[in-house]
């Protein structure tokens, strides 16, 4: 077994928490010695039927009285689908920076391989950003990319994950269904 994590105590900066979150969603705990472990049984339908009943109590009321239903259920069964798709790609950055951070630092970004076209796009959408105040300041340079350019990173740095899934064509499978349903 490959100790994962070598020191989990240290780190107390919001981070290990969410990390850890991030893993019970995914069935996976951290022992006493630091090791990522798998927990038994995956309770991942009970965390997942409750999201999607935080999504259920999005109000609707106006749309209702201009939009068919059949329309209106439609839209309900996808704002589920986004709740989901929402969190597994945050969850995804999180894990990502957490990674990322634990081995080089705050400056990660730049130490991390990462193509220049996926630079361009950060700074792009920062500028837009700052451009059109109606949209998210996202703060963290990794919020501006899509899932696929999550996945990416992961590939260009698989040193720093292959720890943490099966391998390389699971991980990039995964990102692209979780995309295909995006699209």
């Amino acid at each position: 077994m490959t100790r994962l994590v070598r020191d989990v105590k240290t780190v107390d900066n919001g981070l290990k928490d969410l990390f850890l979150d991030v893993l019970a969603l995914l069935g996976y705990t951290v022992n006493e010695e630091g090791f990522i472990i798998l927990m038994q049984p995956l309770d991942a339908e009970r965390e997942i039927t409750k999201i999607l009943s935080e999504a259920a109590k999005v109000d609707v009321s106006v749309a209702e009285k201009l939009l068919p239903w059949d329309i209106i259920k439609k839209a309900k069964e996808m704002a589920e689908v986004y709740v989901l798709i929402y969190c597994i790609e945050n969850s995804l950055r999180m894990f990502i920076k957490y990674i990322c951070t634990h081995q080089y630092g705050d400056d990660y970004i730049d130490k991390i391989q990462i193509s220049e076209k996926l630079r361009e796009k950060i700074r792009r959408r920062k500028v837009d950003a700052e451009k059109n105040k109606w949209l998210p300041i996202r703060g963290e340079d990794l919020f501006y990319l899509d899932i696929e350019d999550l996945g990416k990173i992961i590939q260009n740095n698989w040193e720093l994950f292959e720890n943490f899934f099966p391998n390389q064509p699971w991980i990039t499978q995964k990102i692209k269904e979780i995309q295909m349903l995006l699209d």
